[in-house]
């Protein structure tokens, strides 16, 4: 169940894990998942508190959604062991988010259940994504954006869409889930993060990560399924030869397999 809500969710929206106040507000934002992060937005003389209040958090479980944690690549040995403690006791506890994926050695066997989820966010990284999302605890990928233009001093919209083709192929290619894009920057003109959003769900992608709970309704507009979309996605499927016509249309294996995974995407959350 952790690995499918992983698989579909559309949203996952960070809060600071020196924040314990918003993390119910976080849960209960509309968001898919919500990700606990002791990353890129605590201090390093904040980095234990964090991972405390996290723990905290974890084992006096409160409903809403799905939680994630954003752990630090240079203290997994510190972080991931005693998160790993609390997976299985708490059920919304549902994946580790392993932040600068950048060589397959790094990645850490997690328990089977526990979707692991990379992000690729430099050179080295977007190289090795096939091979990174090829391990067997690696149940999806996302683009960190702002990582990846810092190292390539590049914000062209060609060189980063070249980036999430590459995460998007490299995540079909290992037979795992849909990638998420990174989040947007923008709080106040919610217009830019739907267009972002529609941007990301044109070039295959399956999600968005966000920073900010308003953004939400505006990612969950652009990752919907529309009804227009399931009814024809069902009429294809009741197609049963090799190649036939529906209202204009030749439909044969390809565009049954695009049919396929509309109503995939579908299904419902949660």
């Amino acid at each position: 169940m952790s690995k499918e809500l992983v698989e579909f969710a559309r949203s996952a929206l960070f809060v600071p894990g020196t924040k314990p106040e918003r993390f119910g507000k976080a849960r209960n934002s509309g968001a898919d998942l919500a990700i606990f992060d002791l990353e890129d937005s605590v201090l390093p003389s904040e980095k234990d508190l964090a991972l405390e209040n996290v723990l905290v958090a974890l084992k006096n479980n409160v409903a809403g959604s799905g939680i994630v944690v954003r752990v630090n690549s240079d203290r997994l040995a510190t972080e991931l062991p005693v998160l790993l403690e609390l997976y299985g006791l708490n059920p919304d506890f549902v994946g580790i988010l392993l932040p600068k994926a950048e060589n397959l050695a790094e990645i850490p066997s997690l328990p089977e259940g526990i979707a692991g989820i990379a992000i690729i966010e430099s050179s080295l990284g977007l190289r090795n994504a096939y091979d990174i999302a090829s391990h067997p605890s690696i149940s999806k990928l996302a683009f960190g954006g702002m990582d990846f233009a810092a190292e390539t001093g590049s914000q062209s919209p060609i060189v980063h869409d070249y980036a999430r083709v590459q995460i998007l192929t490299a995540s079909l290619a290992a037979g795992i889930s849909r990638p998420w894009d990174s989040p947007a920057g923008h709080i106040e003109d919610l217009s830019k993060v739907l267009v972002e959003a529609e941007h990301a769900r044109t070039l295959g992608f399956g999600g968005k990560m966000a920073i900010h709970p308003a953004q939400i309704e505006s990612i969950h507009e652009a990752f919907e399924v529309t009804k227009a979309e399931i009814e024809w996605a069902e009429a294809i499927l009741k197609v049963d030869t090799g190649a036939a016509k529906i209202n204009g249309q030749m439909v044969d294996r390809p565009i049954m397999l695009q049919a396929q995974s509309i109503l995939k995407r579908a299904k419902p959350k949660g």
